[in-house]
């Protein structure tokens, strides 16, 4: 696998698998040669649902085929459920309708509600023109503006960057959060600056920095500071969960 993918494909095969296929070339056409699409039925071996937090952490989009057997699949609730915890810049298509929504909802209410909030790009058969929504797919995963269709070098920079350091914290994470696998120098300014940035008009984030990424930059900040920080937080054990929300809003401020 290379090092990042332009965007990780989730979708229902029964529906929506030569779709899928279509589609990766269709991008691939376009500019867009990394794009992690998973042909294979499931395995059940057990390093599966490593291979997909892998494939989802390091792709920079993410993109949700909406149709009945996704919003059904457990596979695809649980690659949703990543996307998420990740932060990802999501991408709703709707390919198939009819599916049962209200099932979808109570079986995953924060899931669904993510896809619900966000616009959609209609790509259904024989309803919408293929070259409409390719066209309108490819700008937003080359980051251009809806209105102008330039290229926002902020967001596509930004989209970058929140993924190379989910990698970089994940690692850091996986190591038992050794010093050595903590940001330093200019890679630690930079990610410090990353973490403060705000897009222009009230514009809302591409994608969100997650939890592990703010402990990650303040840590590495804290230990280039001879572990010295700005707030010293005092609770007892009883009072982990009251204490967490304030930590978790000052690690992001």
């Amino acid at each position: 696998m290379p090092d990042f993918q332009n965007a990780f494909i989730s979708y229902g095969r029964a529906d929506s698998k030569a779709f899928a296929i279509g589609l990766k070339e269709q991008l691939k056409a376009r500019g867009l040669s990394q794009i992690w699409l998973d042909l294979d039925d499931i395995p059940s071996a057990t390093d599966w649902q490593e291979r997909i937090r892998q494939a989802i952490a390091r792709s920079h989009q993410f993109i949700y085929v909406i149709s009945p057997s996704a919003i059904a699949s457990p596979y695809c609730q649980f690659e949703l459920s990543l996307a998420r915890d990740y932060g990802k810049r999501m991408i709703p298509l709707m390919h198939v309708e009819g599916g049962d929504f209200s099932a979808w909802a109570t079986a995953d209410p924060t899931g669904s509600a993510t896809i619900r909030q966000l616009n959609w790009i209609f790509c259904r058969d024989e309803l919408d023109q293929p070259e409409t929504f390719l066209e309108k797919l490819s700008r937003t995963l080359h980051y251009c503006d809806e209105r102008t269709g330039q290229a926002q070098a902020q967001t596509q920079d930004y989209v970058h960057q929140h993924t190379t350091l989910l990698a970089q914290a994940l690692a850091w994470d996986r190591h038992h959060r050794q010093t050595r696998y903590l940001l330093v120098g200019k890679e630690r300014q930079a990610a410090e600056t990353w973490l403060q940035t705000r897009f222009p008009d009230g514009e809302s984030l591409p994608c969100t920095p997650t939890d592990l990424h703010c402990e990650f930059i303040t840590e590495s900040t804290k230990n280039a500071h001879n572990l010295m920080t700005q707030v010293f937080l005092c609770h007892s054990d009883q009072d982990q969960e009251a204490a967490d929300q304030p930590r978790r809003s000052l690690l992001s401020c």
